[in-house]
């Protein structure tokens, strides 16, 4: 917490010491506009990231619903009705790492 205090103290008096000194060719890549214009930018990245965030969690909700619909194996002596992908082990080295 101290770190990111120290942080929001130095970095505009960072900005402000060097400001008036970055080159032209540096600055045509910086961001120019106002305080609106940043509000829309970070209000299109925070829409975006909404979006994709329940993409994700809709496409894995309906991911384990299929999953768990198909076939149910001999299930395994802690579960009986367990579907066989929720307890089989990995049948490859790779598939066990992850």
């Amino acid at each position: 917490m101290l770190i990111a205090v120290g942080v929001g103290i130095g970095l505009p008096r960072l900005d402000a010491s060097i400001d008036g000194r970055l080159p032209l060719s540096l600055t045509a890549y910086l961001f120019g506009g106002g305080p609106d214009a940043a509000r829309s930018v970070l209000s299109a990245v925070a829409g975006s990231l909404i979006t994709v965030t329940s993409l994700t969690l809709s496409l894995t909700v309906v991911t384990l619903q299929l999953a768990s619909r198909s076939g149910t194996g001999t299930g395994s002596p802690a579960t009986p009705s367990a579907p066989t992908w929720a307890w089989s082990p990995p049948s490859t080295r790779v598939a066990g790492w992850t």
